[in-house]
């Protein structure tokens, strides 16, 4: 039998003709990330074969479009033909990305559920009045924020009073390679032998190896609190999550959960639990009502709106009376999926663009690096500047002839231009459309227009970048005075923060869900007609 290695890892493994290289990379842990569920539209799991092209199938049709080196590939595409062969393949470097680890949150008092209390003259942990362990270290608990494409981990002493972390980590979710949006990582994991066990198993790995190396003894740490989107909350508390793959794509268990962090793999002292806030109903998850904890939506007067902008975009209107929330499948286009020069937000990547009326260009991007492609922010830049000066029609068509619309050389290097064209706009159209529809189809459901909102929080990596004045021009947001819109960064981990750190907002966040009604987008009146609204671009406009 031949083998796979793939570099720079240096990881091999035995070939199986009839699987695409994706395949196996999936079997041998190697993080390539796949946007379209491997059909080969994305193009986000390019790879480059280095030796053995000839023991693989021939480059589809809807592969040859993003080919831009010798022996690329896409690895979704490839399939071994040849088992006794020797291929070597070559991932691509795409350098770190840029993650938001932090956020507003509304003011609470500490009051944690696992607390250290004098009993008999001891100093011992306590777990409602349960003792767990005497103090002989730390007694520590972590906040989890896990997202689709990013994990963010913070510890903190439980026994003190400080709202102040002891650290905060970031990386990327490895559940990437399954697929960089929830459908298709529940297809994996309901389609494929042992893939939800295979996804658990890869994420458990993680969180132990962040925690391991964190600031605190694994074995001090007695409470972990998670929120995440419904699939990777269900996935990380090891419930199935085959019915949120067909409607009414509901959890099998929506209300909060917690089980010993044993049971899941995440080695903490043996008393440790996990705990995780309920979800909002079908795609709006924990992580968004931690969004509302932490921005205390549930405790005002006045109507405020939340968006979580993201593969899966998450929509929150309400005030302490009524919270309407929705989701809609933005898809992976702001986090450069689908667009032929699109990048996530790693070093490199063209993040800010501004454009003259003489079409010169200039731009900045993460980390001051050299230019590598365009990330979501700099992609809602370039078509607000397309637009504004007449460069770009409001159905998305360049105008005066133009085939695509250049940025920057890649690297700097002439002959290979970071650039975008009709059929990338095409793909970031889909995406604002679905955001503009669950914007309006709360805002009317609620009666209002965008000025009775006191204010709009944009949450989340993509809400934090972004110019709102230019998601603004694009339709992708509603026209607000600026002083209204809240880029609230990472609020997801500090309404988990919040949940770790305070009984009473615990609480609050289970209480929360009686006040919240879930509304499917796709059955409200007139979805279609308001969907094709959103494909123009341009300001929303009140009726």
């Amino acid at each position: 039998m031949g083998r796979i290695t793939i570099m720079p890892e240096g990881i091999s493994g035995p070939l199986r003709e009839g699987e695409t290289l994706l395949s196996h990379f999936q079997r041998l842990s190697i993080n390539v990330i796949v946007g379209c569920g491997g059909t080969g539209e994305c193009g986000t799991c390019r790879v480059r074969v280095l030796s053995g092209a000839g023991a693989l199938s021939l480059p589809t049709p809807s592969e040859k479009k993003w080919l831009d080196a010798p022996g690329g590939r896409l690895a979704c595409q490839a399939i071994v033909l040849e088992e006794s062969a020797t291929i070597i393949v070559e991932t691509r470097d795409t350098g770190a990305f840029s993650i938001v680890s932090g956020g507003i949150r509304a003011e609470f008092e500490i009051d944690p559920v696992i607390a250290v209390k004098e009993v008999n003259g001891q100093r011992v942990i306590v777990r409602d009045e349960k003792v767990l362990d005497s103090l002989t270290g730390r007694c520590a608990g972590v906040s989890f924020d896990a997202g689709t494409t990013t994990l963010v981990i913070r510890w903190y002493d439980l026994e003190g009073d400080s709202f102040t972390p002891l650290a905060t980590a970031s990386i990327l979710n490895p559940q990437g390679r399954f697929g960089d949006n929830v459908i298709d990582r529940v297809g994996y994991a309901t389609s494929t032998t042992d893939g939800q066990s295979r996804m658990e198993q890869v994420l458990a790995e993680a969180v132990q190896r962040v925690l391991s190396s964190g600031p605190v003894n694994p074995a001090e740490i007695f409470d972990i609190v998670v929120v995440g989107n419904t699939v990777m909350r269900d996935l990380i508390c090891g419930l199935p999550v085959h019915s949120l793959g067909r409607s009414p794509y509901e959890s099998c268990h929506p209300g909060p959960i917690e089980v010993p962090a044993c049971d899941r793999k995440i080695l903490i002292h043996p008393a440790g639990h996990l705990y995780a806030p309920p979800v909002l109903g079908q795609f709006v998850g924990a992580d968004m009502l931690a969004v509302l904890l932490a921005i205390g939506m549930h405790q005002r007067e006045e109507v405020t709106m939340a968006i979580d902008i993201g593969t899966n975009t998450e929509i929150a209107i309400g005030n302490r009376k009524k919270i309407l929330v929705t989701s809609c499948a933005s898809g992976p286009a702001f986090e450069g999926s689908g667009v032929k020069c699109g990048t996530g937000a790693v070093n490199g990547a063209i993040q800010q663009v501004r454009i003259l009326p003489d079409e010169s260009v200039s731009c900045s991007t993460i980390g001051n690096a050299l230019p590598t492609g365009i990330c979501g922010s700099g992609l809602v830049d370039t078509l607000a500047g397309l637009l504004e000066h007449g460069f770009m029609d409001n159905a998305g068509k360049l105008t005066g002839g133009r085939k695509r619309f250049v940025l920057a050389n890649r690297d700097e290097q002439p002959g290979s231009p970071i650039f975008l064209d009709e059929e990338d706009i095409d793909a970031i159209k889909l995406a604002k459309a679905a955001i503009f529809t669950g914007v309006q189809t709360l805002l009317e459901r609620w009666g209002v227009t965008p000025d009775h909102l006191s204010r709009i929080y944009l949450a989340g990596a993509f809400g934090t970048s972004i110019d709102p004045l230019n998601a603004e021009r694009i339709g992708m947001i509603p026209s607000l005075p600026r002083d209204r819109v809240i880029q609230a960064g990472n609020a997801a981990i500090e309404g988990a923060s919040m949940i770790l750190l305070s009984r009473s907002k615990r609480d609050e966040a289970e209480n929360m869900v009686a006040i919240t009604e879930h509304v499917s987008l796709e059955n409200e009146p007139g979805f279609e007609d308001m969907y094709i609204d959103g494909l123009r671009f341009g300001p929303i406009e009140n009726p």
